[in-house]
């Protein structure tokens, strides 16, 4: 009877073993297959490593006539905490269009959290964020650089842009306004001065230049901008070369005195941003072996200024805002008014 108990246990043990021993190789295989899951997402996910062509592991040289980037992961959301560059280069008879497809990121006052940063020889061109797309601009020579930095906190859909080597005789039509400008004399001003205001967001930007051995001055005969801390305002820079100084920024509605260079190039830009606006300006540049342009001054009437369309996080939706009546102050004074860098 003792030998029939045995022979009983030693069948119920090996039952046993059985058991975990096929619990042991059900577990060992779901093991090797998430291992294989995680390996294969791994390599789907090889194109969005960081390195010269993210242009997250360092500036990424862009040098085709047309070309396009994308932030880090996108459709996806983009990462926190990264600082990708892409420097974009054309032709040296050329420059550059750039303009985005599809813009969505973090939106916060000033630009301070999530953006993109364009810059040139001269330095920022502009910084944007939100969900409202940049307009088209054009640059002012045959390269561009373009940064966009994520702090560690939200993050969304990110960006799609493009970029195309033009002809310089092209700018104005692209961006509106702005453009190449050479001879002893011309006139430049924002888009329909003075019967229309200036749109919310734009950027132009004029090339001036004059013949070889004369200096270029720049001539206020209107201004009137948004005299609101400076949000929008005319930037004279002292040449177009890398490390031109700049001239005062020049904001509100009170006339800038007469600027000159030191050589026969001067760059103007135009900013505006995405609140109010008003009517604009015009200035004419002349050589300075000229006379200097005669300008009158007036009582101006009251301006109109307007408020665009606000956007809000995707889905978008446009709101209308009714536009407002700002009566200006009387000029009591000759001197620009101080502004406040946005940058």
């Amino acid at each position: 009877m003792d030998v029939e108990k045995g022979r009983r246990r030693s069948r119920g043990m090996s039952t046993l073993e059985k058991c975990l021993i096929f619990l042991f190789v059900a577990m060992t295989g779901t093991c090797i297959g998430l291992v294989a899951v995680y390996f294969t997402e791994l390599a789907d996910s090889s194109t969005h490593v960081e390195g010269p062509e993210s242009g997250c592991g360092g500036p990424q040289e862009l040098t085709g006539e047309t070309g396009t980037f994308t932030s880090f992961n996108y459709p996806n959301s983009y990462d926190n905490g990264k600082s990708c560059s892409w420097h974009i280069t054309v032709d040296p008879d050329k420059v550059i269009q750039l303009w985005f497809e599809e813009f969505a990121l973090e939106d916060t006052q000033l630009c301070m959290s999530d953006f993109i940063t364009l810059r040139d020889s001269l330095g920022t061109i502009g910084k944007y964020c939100g969900y409202t797309k940049p307009k088209p601009l054009v640059s002012l020579t045959n390269y561009l650089n373009v940064y966009f930095d994520t702090n560690d906190r939200k993050t969304d859909q990110g960006f799609k842009a493009h970029y195309k080597a033009v002809a310089p005789t092209l700018a104005p039509e692209i961006a509106g306004a702005g453009g190449f400008l050479q001879g002893d004399r011309g006139d430049l001003m924002t888009p329909s001065f003075p019967q229309q205001n200036y749109p919310s967001g734009a950027l132009y930007q004029w090339k001036i230049t004059v013949p070889e051995g004369e200096r270029v001055r720049l001539t206020f005969t209107a201004f009137d901008l948004v005299p609101e801390v400076c949000g929008d305002f005319v930037q004279v820079y002292d040449g177009h070369m890398a490390g031109s100084s700049s001239f005062s920024k020049f904001c509100g509605r009170t006339m800038p005195k007469p600027v000159e260079s030191s050589s026969n190039t001067m760059v103007v830009r135009f900013k505006s941003d995405n609140s109010l606006t008003s009517k604009g300006f015009r200035a004419t540049y002349t050589k300075t072996s000229l006379p200097p342009v005669v300008t009158t001054t007036t009582t101006k009437p009251a301006t109109t200024t307007s408020r665009p369309a606000t956007t809000t996080p995707r889905p978008s939706t446009t709101t209308p805002r009714p536009s407002t009546t700002q009566t200006p102050p009387p000029p009591t004074s000759s001197a620009n008014l101080p502004c406040m860098s946005l940058f």
